[in-house]
C-alpha cells in the first residue's frame, strides 16, 4: 500500500533534472528514497557532448568525488554496475541514472558529469534514503 506522502517523495526522486555547467549551485539539491526504493534521476548535457563519457560520482567535492558508473566515448550507451545502471539518450541529450535497492549506505552527495573539454559540474545531487514502511504491522 501506498501512503500520499510516500507518493509525492517518490514522484519527485523519479525525476531531477540536472542543470547545465553554466549554473552551478552551492546547496545541494536533496532528493529522497526509501530502503529497497528505486532513483532515478535524469541528467541534461548539451549537443557537443553526444560523445563524451558520462559518469555519475559521489563525494561532496566535485573534484575528489568517486566515480560510481561510467559509459565508455560511445553515443547511446547503456551500463550496469551492481545496483546503479546509467542510460544515455542522446537523441533527448540526456542521461539517467538508476539505482535499484537503495540502500541507507547510498546516502551521500552526488554529481551529474560528462568528460570532455568544458568538464564544469552540475549542481550537487544530495541523496537522502528513509526507512521503508513496515509491513503486516496492524494499525491502532
Amino acid at each position: 500500500m501506498i501512503h500520499r506522502g510516500q507518493k509525492m517523495c517518490l514522484s519527485r526522486a523519479f525525476l531531477l533534472l540536472c542543470l547545465p555547467g553554466s549554473l552551478t549551485l552551492s546547496i545541494p539539491r536533496v532528493i529522497k528514497g526509501t530502503v529497497g526504493g528505486t532513483l532515478v534521476v535524469k541528467c541534461r548535457y548539451s549537443v557537443e557532448e553526444e560523445g563524451h563519457r558520462k559518469f555519475w560520482c559521489r563525494g561532496s567535492d566535485w573534484k575528489d568525488c568517486a566515480r560510481v558508473i561510467e559509459t565508455a566515448q560511445e553515443v547511446g550507451q547503456e551500463v550496469r554496475h551492481g545496483r546503479v545502471t546509467l542510460r544515455d539518450n542522446p537523441r533527448e541529450h540526456h542521461f539517467l541514472v538508476i539505482t535499484e535497492d537503495l540502500q541507507e549506505e547510498d546516502v551521500d552527495v552526488y554529481w551529474c558529469g560528462v568528460d570532455g573539454a568544458r568538464s564544469i559540474p552540475q549542481a550537487p545531487v544530495a541523496v537522502a534514503v528513509s526507512p521503508g514502511p513496515l509491513e503486516g504491522c496492524a494499525g491502532p
